[in-house]
């Protein structure tokens, strides 16, 4: 029955029908909404929740799909499969998940929209271990030059996250400002 469960999970993210549904959400929240509301995500979350190997299962099949030979100049045609398996980790098994995100992070592909926008939510909010399954976040790390009038935090990171992890992201209110 598990193994019914998977190639289920299996179908429906690389189904034609998710990409074009995934094609029509405008964030990666419209995308988690799409996925939340499967029944085939939700049975696959629960049958790797009750056998942890199952999600051994999920991990090879996003290495296989990350080294498809496909052509770069067009999004990745397993692009939103691998951000649904990265979901369903997520939501079942935190060990795999962060092998996920580590494979994912390492194929640096240039196509891949909605697996990176996942993978970029995901480490921002992914729990300090394997066994705390809720994050605990240090406080917000606030720009030292901020005013009472700024909008709030800057950045939210894991407390084990080292700083120069978050070089991508860029601080708004200092970009507004210099355009100014």
């Amino acid at each position: 029955m598990t193994q019914s469960v998977m190639d289920e999970l299996f179908a429906f993210a690389e189904s034609p029908g998710l990409f074009v549904e995934a094609s029509l959400a405008n964030d990666i929240t419209s995308l988690k909404y799409i996925l939340v509301s499967s029944p085939q995500l939700e049975a696959a979350a629960r049958a790797i929740e009750n056998q942890p190997v199952l999600a051994q299962e999920v991990l090879e099949r996003i290495g296989t799909l990350l080294t498809l030979a496909l052509p770069t100049d067009e999004l990745h045609e397993y692009d939103v499969a691998i951000a649904a398996y990265l979901f369903v980790l997520q939501r079942s098994n935190a060990h795999f998940l962060d092998k996920a995100l580590s494979a994912v992070r390492e194929s640096k592909l240039p196509n891949l929209y909605w697996a990176y926008a996942m993978y970029n939510q995901l480490i921002a909010l992914a729990p300090n271990t394997a066994e705390d399954v809720y994050a605990h976040f240090e406080e917000p790390v606030v720009a030292e030059d901020s005013d009472a009038e700024s909008s709030g935090p800057v950045v939210l990171r894991r407390s084990d996250q080292p700083a120069t992890d978050m070089t991508q992201f860029t601080d708004v209110r200092n970009v507004i400002e210099e355009e100014a």
